[in-house]
């Protein structure tokens, strides 16, 4: 395929997004610590178009590098950067709660264990009909996984679409690089308005499937993909237009977790706020830094960016542990649990992402961290 789709997102690592898996951490910690601000559960549509915009980016340089997409090297890969961290937290997880928690509690840890072990804790989640903001003190301490098994749940569908539309593109678009590139901005945009679609109605009709739905989130995950598509286009963007971009999608960001409710109807159509919102931060740094890029591209950001994953994977299990410890101030608990969770992500960051990440037996692709 003549390069119809080599994502701009080529810099091996761009700071800026650090900083933007930072704000989105930080946002789901603040709605599930103190349910402030807000609309602080947009965090998760946040990393979605952002691991959406990675892992396209990925694939779609691999196809224009060597003429193919390994979904093996791909999907082995992703468990080896996401499994280790994930299976770590919940083994102590389910311990704890055996330690901590009553044992009908513990026994339904283990099973929400097993369920996201399996890559299925949204599908347990909606079996259940759990509304995620019904939330009280018996919220299980792992109830965060459902969106790791959508985007894993996403993974596995999401190489062999792009197989499909790169074989397609490369027998149309010979010659015609422009054409080729439409076939696959076509194809990724037909899924983008079935998911928001099928999202739309479900909303309003079935709204604790809609939350946990691949079916019904594949479109921001697919949204983030179809700006690595475009990035060719958006390389040669002006300082004041990557400026603009940059403060647009802040602001977006920003906006949405300080006025959106968990009363509207989630994820559609509301969503669309924080999606073109992460959309535009992320385009704003294509072609380069962004004037103002420092706001995300700072060392506490990017720090904060950079143990994100295992942040958002002990903040839960540390919130639940400290409220059943400290059951009569949840002020005292709370910050147990912040400080518990920034030292716990630090540390598996280091014993656990870092010699993983560097192991001679990962095949690290750029883009995916």
């Amino acid at each position: 395929m003549p390069s119809p789709t080599a994502s701009a997102a080529s810099r091996p690592r761009r700071a800026d997004i650090q900083g933007l898996r930072a704000l989105a951490v930080l946002l789901v910690i603040g709605d599930h610590v103190a349910h402030r601000p807000s609309g602080g559960f947009i965090g998760v549509d946040v990393f979605f178009v952002v691991s959406g915009f990675l892992i396209t980016g990925v694939l779609l340089r691999e196809h224009d590098t060597t003429g193919r997409i390994s979904v093996r090297a791909f999907i082995g890969a992703r468990l080896r950067r996401i499994a280790p961290p994930a299976l770590t937290v919940l083994t102590a997880t389910v311990g704890l709660s055996w330690l901590l928690l009553s044992q009908g509690r513990a026994a339904g840890v283990t099973l929400d264990a097993v369920w996201a072990a399996l890559g299925g804790a949204n599908l347990h989640q909606i079996l259940l009909g759990a509304d995620y903001f019904a939330q009280n003190a018996t919220v299980s301490p792992l109830l965060h996984f459902w969106s790791l098994s959508v985007e894993e749940q996403f993974y596995l569908v999401w190489p062999w679409l792009l197989i499909g539309l790169a074989t397609l593109a490369t027998r149309r678009g010979r010659g015609r690089p422009r054409g080729a590139r439409s076939v696959v901005q076509g194809g990724i945009a037909a899924v983008v308005v079935a998911s928001f679609t099928w999202a739309l109605i479900d909303s309003a009709a079935h709204p604790v499937p809609a939350y946990y739905s691949l079916f019904t989130r594949a479109w921001e995950l697919a949204a983030g993909g179809a700006l690595a598509v475009a990035a060719p286009a958006l390389a040669n963007l002006g300082r004041r237009s990557r400026a603009v971009l940059l403060a647009g999608g802040l602001v977006g960001i920003l906006g949405s977790a300080v006025l959106l409710t968990s009363d509207l109807p989630w994820p559609a159509p509301w969503a669309v706020i924080p999606v073109v919102a992460t959309a535009a931060v992320l385009a704003s740094g294509i072609g380069g830094p962004a004037p103002g890029a420092v706001l995300l591209a700072n060392r506490a950001s990017v720090f904060v960016g950079d143990i994100s994953y295992s942040l958002y994977l002990w903040h839960l299990p540390a919130l639940v542990f400290a409220l059943s410890l400290f059951p009569q101030s949840a002020v005292l608990a709370a910050s147990v649990a912040i400080l518990s969770a920034l030292a716990l992500a630090t540390a598996q960051y280091v014993a656990v992402e870092r010699p993983v990440w560097h192991s001679p037996l990962f095949v690290r692709g750029a883009g995916f961290d």
